[in-house]
């Protein structure tokens, strides 16, 4: 029988969210933002205004979500504490990412992650790299709503798909309607639920009869890692830590603060905020050890609003706008965005509602970004001449090597055995996602640094991605024109036109 009282209080939840959503927006645009209020920019990283404590909010929040709860939960009474990753990893990634790639993402004025991708490497390459961001977003929202699903089916015994739909339609709405300044200051509530929810339930749970010492299971949920299982641990480990930092969802906070040192700022405290958060969840999932219960968390939405907003914002301003319709008024993108919002949330409450294991999403999610956009995010950035022929091949090595590696939580199978590979548990015990990482970033650098030789010797009609007809690539993440930039303006009509961060056009490949 569904719990009248909790279902009462969640409704009241909701209803601050959509409330605090709606109102938000309206201050924000017109305290803050003024005439630019319907301006793309502004839909996309708030005119580059957001305040700084709203940004540390927004960062932890996104950081700490159903999955990052529920799924801690649910690792450590299944595998342990020696296994439990997610929590070491995230903080050490957002530090990292704030330290090495906050600051030259800001500085370049950039209003998506992908802005560097499509000035070096053109359209092609962007909408290859958009459908891996895209598959990253869609399964960390998933593993939210099923966190969601759960932790309200346990709480108030609702229906698991219905909590998951309803949950995603109040997501969905406030996310459409305010873009990223709902987003933003919804998660300064939903970031004060989750801490407050955190610290009633632990003393609840440790307190209710059928839990016993934490002492009399300290083996389980400790947890070992085996001789033969050391090369796995420091590859997942390695995965959660990079694979924290090529998400949309980071640089858009990122990008969405007033200065670089802020985006440094908030980035290496988001990843403090995570970690701590953690720890309730750590003793809940100690807890359900002794009870036999199912992991009991805080019902929580901050993760997956900024997810479906990332992918839609992607999709409106680096496909549409750069590739579709390059005059698009600011008006059409909002209502793009908002369009690709509702898509975005639907594909992913699909998901939720059939596929069974949270922490498998997750991981999943996390190895997408890792394997296949962090080598294609370093070499965009740090390495000069690389260029699409290397990122093309790059992704197929990275795409490929993984998926055919297989994921027992999502029970795909096992197309390569690398060394060491259990064929009883359908495992890898060789640390392919870092040697995927590793290769990929090789065969990027590898194959753009022989394109550039090659195409010195042979005619620039085969240039088939103009990497070298009409570019070159100079310092870092930044690309010049051959040609005279306004020559090259009257050589593309108006419908192949990308605008760079600078103002300037550039012919789309």
């Amino acid at each position: 029988m569904i719990d009248v009282a909790g279902l009462l209080l969640l409704l009241v939840f909701y209803a601050a969210i959509l409330i605090t959503g709606v109102l938000a927006t309206r201050w924000y645009k017109k305290n803050v933002l003024h005439n630019a209020a319907e301006s793309h920019e502004a839909s996309l990283v708030a005119g580059r205004k957001l305040g700084n404590i709203v940004g540390i909010f927004t960062m932890t929040a996104t950081t700490v979500g159903g999955g990052y709860i529920n799924g801690t939960a649910e690792s450590i009474a299944t595998a342990g504490l020696a296994w439990t990753l997610a929590p070491f990893g995230i903080c050490a990634g957002l530090t990292i990412g704030g330290l090495v790639f906050a600051r030259r993402m800001h500085d370049q004025h950039y209003l998506t992650m992908y802005d560097p991708f499509q000035q070096k490497y053109g359209n092609v390459m962007v909408a290859l790299l958009y459908m891996a961001g895209i598959c990253g977003d869609i399964f960390w929202s998933a593993s939210v709503l099923a966190a969601l699903g759960t932790s309200l089916s346990v709480v108030i015994n609702l229906n698991v798909t219905l909590a998951m739909v309803t949950s995603a339609s109040v997501a969905v709405l406030y996310t459409m309607f305010g873009q990223v300044i709902s987003v933003a200051y919804t998660d300064v509530i939903q970031l004060v639920f989750i801490m407050v929810g955190l610290v009633l339930a632990v003393p609840f749970v440790f307190t209710h009869p059928a839990v016993s010492s934490i002492e009399m299971n300290s083996d389980l949920w400790l947890g070992n890692i085996q001789i033969s299982s050391v090369a796995i641990w420091i590859d997942l480990l390695i995965a959660m830590t990079f694979g924290t930092i090529p998400w949309q969802t980071y640089f858009q906070r990122v990008l969405s603060v007033k200065t670089a040192k802020y985006a440094q700022v908030l980035s290496i405290a988001g990843g403090l905020g995570a970690f701590i958060l953690a720890v309730p969840s750590i003793f809940i999932g100690i807890a359900s050890l002794s009870t036999g219960l199912a992991a009991v968390a805080a019902a929580v939405m901050s993760s997956i609003d900024s997810a479906i907003l990332s992918s839609a914002s992607v999709f409106t301003h680096n496909i549409y706008k750069m590739v579709l319709r390059c005059k698009a008024s600011d008006r059409e993108l909002v209502w793009i965005q908002r369009l690709a919002v509702l898509v975005v949330g639907m594909i992913a409450t699909l998901m939720a509602i059939f596929v069974t294991s949270i922490y498998g999403m997750f991981i999943m999610a996390a190895d997408i970004i890792f394997v296949i956009m962090f080598p294609q995010l370093v070499t965009v950035l740090f390495i000069p001449k690389a260029n699409t022929y290397g990122a093309l091949l790059g992704f197929l090595a990275g795409f490929s090597l993984r998926f055919m590696a297989g994921e027992p939580y999502l029970a795909l199978p096992a197309l390569i055995y690398y060394p060491g590979y259990d064929s009883e548990m359908n495992e890898q015990r060789f640390p392919f996602r870092t040697f995927t990482v590793i290769l990929t970033f090789f065969l990027i650098t590898a194959a753009s640094y022989l394109t550039s030789v090659v195409f010195r010797h042979i005619p620039l009609k085969y240039d088939i991605f103009d990497c070298f007809k009409h570019r070159q690539a100079t310092f870092g993440f930044e690309v010049a024109l051959t040609e005279d930039r306004d020559l090259a303006q009257d050589r593309v009509t108006d419908d192949t036109c990308t605008d760079l961060s600078n103002g300037t056009c550039t012919a789309n490949k």
